[in-house]
């Protein structure tokens, strides 16, 4: 049975009607009315998930994994007000949820009503689009009204540049009435025209290229594209072209250059210019490695070129020049076949910063000792793939940097707002829409921030996540700063003894633990078997040598 609601009615056709499958519903007695129409809905999958906060990150990994809009629906009140972190994070990351929220009555707000809160443009700075829907009793004329908001609010969510949008729905009391039937409700449609560059725009920018003696081409995040890699291929090519990856940009031939910072601390200091570029063309979102964020603001290039068909006019680098509105592989594929041969020896600069850094890599692991280095050296080649590897912030990504990227695994981490929270949530979100292993590398503070991912009766029996329990936040060891205000463990790092194999039980999760090398390698093996539920392992090192560790590494590289 169905809610006698219309308007909530009208909402769920068209969400079904718009390729919204999947909803993440959390408990509530004013959002009753959606929660009935549905779950009656045959064409809507629901999902329970008490806490709103995770529900956001849980619904978030599965519009990932979906490639597709998923809707969360809460009650009134503070409730809504955690979907914040969630809707922050997919504005930046440009994924399409579609946020429902039940309201009071309009004028009960402000008047001393039970969960009764300011919700209308409660997420202004974080969505692509708001709307209040009309107010019960409705005429024709809202129903209409109405109508046309839900159907203008679900296409800015699917549109190519995606992101969030939030549906505020005030509902009187009574709230539990039912109808047999849910009607139809009319579905405006939108049509999508792929951008693409004039002629005239083509040829000019390859001759800026062609003419240009180093040209550095800077992937952020991006999805596992083939035709894209070989593009990207094409131009490296080029010996004037270098192409620098992470691994969220999931790109993974091995002429490509994966460890940017690596590169950076073996590059000769009275060399600088040479590894400069004279234009910068970036394509994904964002770039975690802050060393090239700090290198390219100090060695500016001449050209920045920035490849995003939602028209952002993002200036990281403070050098920009050209805003190229179009997807990068449409500008590859426009751009390449004109690019002209010429002679440079910048790829060459490149490779021997690339060869020289690999050896001292290889040479500083294998005399190193039992620390979060050693442990990421071991997790980076036994993971396996095909599958998703879930990173963590702050310390599980930028580790993850100094390892080569394995083709067949896709790399994810929360990396539009780069918080601590959620990233266990968007795992096992992610993980509920896979067939495949799906792994989650998380510091011990931020697991224990998101715990409440693990309450969830219907977590999949393919997710792995992995904890590292360095006993603490060990970026504040590493970052500068911190340790010189006397008040490191307490008020930063902040130490935890929360046991974990204990929550892994409340949880009824398999649990293992290992803290040390010679381990490490057979528990991988097991955790990695199937099992028949979720797997945490607990990875023990030492807090207070892990920055010790990594800033000899970085000492090492440099000579």
């Amino acid at each position: 049975m169905y809610s006698d609601k219309e308007i909530v009615n009208r909402l769920v056709a068209l969400l079904a009607a718009k390729g919204v499958h999947h909803v993440v519903l959390s408990p509530g007695s004013r959002n009753a009315p959606l929660i009935k129409s549905l779950t009656a809905h045959p064409e809507i999958h629901c999902h329970s998930i008490v806490d709103e906060r995770s529900a956001g990150y849980y619904a978030l990994g599965m519009s990932l994994a979906l490639q597709a809009p998923v809707a969360i629906t809460c009650t009134s009140g503070t409730a809504m007000l955690n979907y914040a972190p969630a809707l922050s994070e997919a504005f930046y990351q440009r994924v399409p949820l579609v946020a429902l929220t039940a309201d009071r009555p309009g004028e009960l707000i402000d008047q001393r009503e039970g969960q009764a809160i300011r919700q209308q443009a409660a997420y202004h700075n974080f969505i692509k689009f708001e709307a209040t829907l009309p107010q019960e009793p409705l005429d024709e004329d809202l129903l209409w009204h109405g109508e046309r908001l839900i159907a203008e609010a679900i296409n800015q969510a699917i549109t190519p540049a995606k992101g969030p949008v939030h549906l505020n729905i005030p509902l009187r009391e009574p709230l539990y009435g039912e109808k047999a039937s849910i009607g139809t409700a009319k579905n405006i449609e939108m049509n999508f025209a792929e951008k693409q560059l004039s002629r005239a725009e083509i040829i000019k920018l390859a001759k800026a290229w062609s003419n240009t003696q180093k040209v550095l081409i800077l992937a952020g995040v991006l999805s596992p594209d083939k035709d894209l890699e070989n593009l990207l291929l094409k131009a490296s090519e080029h010996p004037n072209t270098v192409v620098l990856t992470e691994r969220t940009s999931n790109l993974f031939h091995p002429d490509f250059h994966h460890y940017i910072d690596r590169s950076l601390n073996t590059m000769p200091a009275n060399d600088v210019e040479a590894y400069k570029p004279d234009l910068l063309i970036t394509i994904g979102t964002d770039v975690v490695s802050k060393q090239i964020k700090a290198f390219l603001r100090k060695h500016k290039p001449k050209g920045h070129w920035h490849i995003d068909d939602g028209k952002q006019h993002t200036d990281t680098y403070k050098s920009l020049t050209h805003v190229v509105p179009v997807s990068p592989l449409i500008f590859l594929e426009s751009v390449l076949p004109h690019l002209e041969p010429g002679i440079s020896d910048y790829s060459d600069k490149w490779n021997g910063l690339e060869s020289c850094g690999q050896r001292v890599h290889e040479d500083f692991l294998s005399n190193e000792d039992w620390s979060d280095l050693v442990v990421f050296k071991s997790l980076m080649k036994d993971i396996p793939a095909p599958g998703t590897l879930h990173l963590g912030n702050s310390t599980p990504v930028r580790y993850a940097m100094l390892f080569a990227p394995k083709n067949g695994l896709k790399y994810l981490a929360n990396r539009g707002t780069s918080g601590i929270d959620g990233i266990v949530s968007t795992a096992a979100g992610y993980a509920s829409q896979s067939d495949e292993i799906n792994t989650v590398i998380t510091g011990d503070v931020s697991f224990y921030y998101d715990s409440n991912a693990l309450w969830n009766k219907n977590l999949p029996n393919n997710l792995r996540i992995v904890v590292i329990n360095n006993q603490g936040g060990s970026i504040f060891r590493i970052i500068p700063g911190p340790a010189s205000t006397g008040q490191m463990e307490e008020y930063f790092e902040t130490k935890q003894t929360f046991e974990i194999e204990k929550m892994a039980a409340v949880y009824g999760l398999k649990y293992y633990y290992c803290d040390e090398q010679t381990r490490l390698n057979d528990v991988l093996r097991i955790i990695y078997q199937p099992h028949d539920s979720p797997v945490i392992l607990e990875i023990k090192t030492p807090g207070e040598k892990n920055d010790v560790v990594l800033k000899d590494y970085f000492k090492q590289l440099k000579g």
